[in-house]
């Protein structure tokens, strides 16, 4: 298969800085939906899905509870993001301190 631009994609990565689904920067060559995974044997190409939504779960709930959760979720993300790796501080060069 030759590489060749897409030019269509090179406008959209130059618009949106990134190549919108299913479309990729070479022409011919898709993306995966989401949700899928593929499998190459034998000289085939398979697409298998490997999630599914289920759309008719029903959580009904007070507005006041889904507001609660999602206040949690986010502080709790933003709290994991937060944390270093590595102890934080200053450091003063030797005599830089004077009492």
């Amino acid at each position: 298969m030759p590489r060749e631009i897409d030019p269509q994609a090179l406008d959209e990565y130059l618009t949106y800085q990134y190549v919108p689904h299913p479309r990729t920067i070479f022409r011919g060559i898709a993306k995966l939906p989401p949700g899928h995974y593929a499998v190459y044997r034998d000289g085939q190409l398979d697409v298998r899905s490997y999630w599914q939504p289920d759309f008719n779960l029903e959580d009904v709930r007070p507005a006041a509870e889904y507001v609660e959760e999602l206040r949690t979720l986010l502080t709790s993300a933003v709290e994991l993001r937060l944390q270093s790796e590595v102890p934080l501080g200053r450091s003063f060069p030797a005599g830089s301190i004077r009492p």
